[in-house]
């Protein structure tokens, strides 16, 4: 664990990825193998010295170890959950609801909605449609990235609008 893999040695006093902050002294790397004192060594064979400062962004996969998903009919790809009605109800089992899913969004903002939804179905004062039709709207969903189902981006607007209708609730700010 003492050598470096095989590879070309980097340093940060030049490029060695994507460039950002004010001062462009901020890159974007790869996966980091492992870190010895101020060098840090990544999975491509790259060692950088003198490194003060690292921000490891994971990223973020749904995990639900306290529930088993595939006796309520959802399946996790760790990116997406599905079938859900509108990203929220299980179809199979509607009392089961998934507050604040989607990515890339106003997360208080959508997730008012949603929990305005969810809180008026389980206390009777809206009702679901049926499973046929929460299955069709749930096949009609593109979605802006295939491998990240639950990125709303712009489509977030749309989303939230539809839920205000659906509980009565004033539009958007």
């Amino acid at each position: 664990s003492g050598k470096p893999k095989s590879g070309a040695q980097a340093h940060v006093s030049r490029p060695v990825g994507y460039c950002y902050g004010r001062r462009n002294n901020i890159y974007r790397m790869g996966l980091v193998n492992r870190f010895e004192g101020n060098q840090l060594y990544l999975d491509d064979g790259q060692t950088l010295d003198n490194i003060d400062t690292v921000i490891l962004c994971t990223g973020y996969e749904y995990d639900f170890p306290f529930l088993d998903l595939s006796g309520v009919g959802v399946t996790n790809t760790g990116k997406n959950l599905f079938p859900l009605y509108m990203d929220l109800f299980c179809i199979d089992f509607p009392t089961l609801a998934f507050i604040g899913l989607p990515t890339q969004i106003l997360p208080f903002l959508l997730s008012q909605y949603q929990c305005r939804y969810v809180a008026q179905v389980l206390a009777g004062i809206s009702q679901l449609p049926d499973k046929a039709t929460m299955l069709a709207r749930q096949d009609k969903i593109e979605p802006e990235f295939p491998d990240y189902p639950l990125r709303y981006r712009k489509r977030q607007i749309d989303y939230i609008r539809d839920l205000a209708l659906l509980t009565g609730s004033p539009d958007m700010p």
